[in-house]
């Protein structure tokens, strides 16, 4: 009796715990009893004193005790739950596709022609626009068109491979599809700081920018001449003497103008002077017959002259350098010390071209000197190294050979730049000459109408010659 009451006592409190989840069946009692359940699965809760979970065949055989309840479950339980589960996991999810494929499995014979075949459309995509091809790609070109004969005849037999993209089937359509989406990614791959950007409205063109025009083309850099002086070494000649020559020159235009009429005039298209050279500008190649033969023909304008038409790369070379004096000091006082101080460097006819400001900090200054060739040879072994003041300096030299390297090397226009001077340029239509080739040449450049009076103001005054 004692034992009934124990099991079935009113107000009996029994939970069910597994993991966080717990039931309550009953009303209030003294003491709570845990129902631990052995199959391992949460049971949910329908109603007061009724449990209900995945697996119904749960016995019915309890053990109460005053410490709490323990239901056991039967190895049957255990089995449904297990075959529930893996039916569960073996179903497909709602929604998916999971049909097998159906029909015979491609053979690998079958997939290594397919194989071939694209990549025999590659190799002809990649060789079949080059210029020259080396034997072994003539051999790699000649397999691919054999490839992919075989292949089209392949393909032409199925339908299901036909393309309607005017390709000779799907294979080639396919590989001509991915082709054009990897140029388009590659497109999207670049920076838009390197992107050109297109004209902002489609409908209209973009203007076009006139190129400036440069008489160097190779069609007119021969009527660019020179007439030089043979009796001065570097082919000078003074702007009185040029004044001579022009009016020498104008006057066989007009005995031209009287002896035939009808034929076509000499014309130029601007003069200028590079390192007291005079430069003309010849419009075509009768005009620059007409001014070599005229030239030669001029009787001596003064004591030794000796004139000639040359071409601009024959234009006597002037050497120069540039060298750093440590102190800051008046040119001609600089220039002074270094000859008398190098005795053995044939310095007489030397002249300063340009001095820079002071450097700061007593830095020194830096001077552009006119030298000639025998001190420029017996120098530039010696990387122009010439006593100066309580020590020495070095002049740099422009460069003889292209491996030559070190500090004392000139930079290419880098006396130019320290000079201010241009190549040759138009007066009147502002056309340059490229002078890249005959750099050492640019010294000065001035370009003045032939027919006006205007002194071209050159950084060779000094050394002009008196007429």
């Amino acid at each position: 009796m004692d034992g009934g009451k124990d099991k079935f006592r009113a107000g009996m409190s029994a939970q069910t715990s597994m993991g966080s989840t717990t039931a309550t069946i009953g009303g209030h009692g003294e003491e709570q009893s845990s129902l631990r359940i052995a199959s391992g699965r949460t049971p949910g809760m329908t109603g007061a004193g009724h449990l209900s979970g995945k697996a119904t065949a749960m016995t019915s055989q309890a053990k109460l005790s005053r410490t709490g309840a323990v239901v056991e479950v039967d190895s049957g339980s255990k089995s449904v739950l297990h075959e529930a589960k893996t039916k569960h996991t073996r179903l497909p999810e709602p929604g998916s596709n999971s049909s097998r494929r159906e029909g015979p499995k491609r053979s690998s014979e079958g997939m290594k022609a397919k194989a071939q075949y694209k990549a025999a459309l590659k190799i002809k995509s990649r060789f079949q626009d080059k210029a020259a091809l080396s034997q072994e790609e003539k051999e790699r070109l000649a397999w691919a068109e054999q490839r992919i004969e075989e292949g089209r005849l392949h393909f032409a037999s199925k339908p299901s491979m036909a393309s309607s993209g005017g390709f000779a089937n799907k294979v080639e359509e396919m590989l001509a599809n991915k082709r054009q989406r990897s140029h388009e990614s590659a497109a999207k791959d670049i920076p838009m700081s390197t992107r050109k950007r297109g004209p902002k409205e489609a409908d209209l063109p973009p203007p076009k920018v006139a190129r400036k025009a440069k008489v160097s083309d190779e069609g007119n850099r021969h009527l660019i001449v020179a007439l030089i002086d043979r009796s001065d070494e570097n082919g000078k000649m003074t702007e009185a003497r040029w004044k001579i020559v022009h009016a020498r020159l104008v006057q066989s235009l007009f005995v031209r103008i009287d002896e035939a009429p009808t034929a076509p005039m000499p014309t130029f298209d601007g003069a200028g002077w590079l390192n007291g050279v005079k430069i003309l500008k010849c419009n075509d190649d009768p005009t620059r017959k007409w001014l070599t033969q005229t030239v030669c023909q001029l009787e001596p304008l003064w004591e030794g002259a000796k004139l000639e038409v040359v071409d601009r790369e024959l234009i006597p070379s002037i050497p120069k350098a540039k060298v750093l004096f440590p102190i800051a000091i008046q040119g001609y006082r600089a220039l002074k010390l270094l000859q008398r101080q190098n005795p053995d460097v044939p310095t007489a006819n030397w002249k300063i071209l340009h001095m820079a400001s002071p450097l700061p900090n007593e830095g020194g200054q830096s001077v552009v000197l006119q030298i000639n060739k025998e001190s420029e040879d017996l120098l530039y072994p010696r990387f122009g190294k010439m006593a100066w003041g309580m020590g020495s300096v070095y002049l740099r030299l422009r460069k003889r050979h292209p491996d030559d390297k070190g500090a004392h090397i000139l930079q290419a226009g880098e006396v130019e730049k320290d000079l201010g001077l241009e190549a040759v340029v138009d007066a009147a239509q502002d056309i340059a000459v490229d002078d890249s080739e005959d750099e050492e040449d640019v010294d000065v450049t001035v370009i003045a109408n032939p027919s006006s009076g205007d002194e071209p103001a050159t950084h060779e005054r000094n050394a002009a010659q008196s007429p």
